[in-house]
């Protein structure tokens, strides 16, 4: 199992974008969950979030682990702007994981729509498909004030 998670911030669309490879873990789940509250810790505008789970073949997580990080994305936009959270799941296994987050979510201020394609989904989020439907550029993020000003940028977690 590869222990980290890649992510894509393009700030000039205002999506944070996740590409899962294989395995979708507690530990990735865990990452996902502190990058994007630093994200949002840092960012003064709300954005959207794209999780695609086409590579995705293997789900061992645990219900529970579902609801936590439900609870805490709850919590934590209660006084942020709403957002929308798109969930590519083109297969049955993919879809009943986004299912349960999406029910979890309903009435907050994270909008999540799971769909089976790309096109769907950038439609839905109001961003270009090329952007939706294919990995995203390598341009290393880190802490520093000029890596928040570049248009894109690329966080690799590990």
């Amino acid at each position: 199992m590869d222990a980290s998670l890649h992510v894509d911030y393009f700030a000039e669309h205002r999506l944070a974008v996740c590409r899962p490879v294989a395995s979708l873990t507690e530990e990735a789940i865990e990452q996902l969950l502190d990058f994007i509250l630093g994200l949002e810790a840092r960012t003064p505008e709300s954005f959207n979030r794209l999780l695609d789970l086409a590579l995705v073949n293997d789900f061992p997580l645990q219900s529970a682990v579902i609801y936590r990080y439900a609870a805490l994305r709850r919590e934590a936009i209660a006084g942020l702007p709403p957002c929308r959270t798109a969930i590519i799941a083109p297969n049955p296994q993919a879809e009943t994981v986004a299912k349960i987050y999406e029910s979890l979510m309903h009435g907050s201020n994270i909008v999540v729509g799971v769909f089976k394609d790309a096109e769907t989904a950038a439609n839905w989020l109001g961003a270009p498909l090329h952007i939706v439907g294919a990995p995203g550029p390598s341009i290393a993020a880190e802490s520093s004030p000029a890596s928040r000003r570049r248009p894109s940028a690329t966080r690799h977690i590990s």
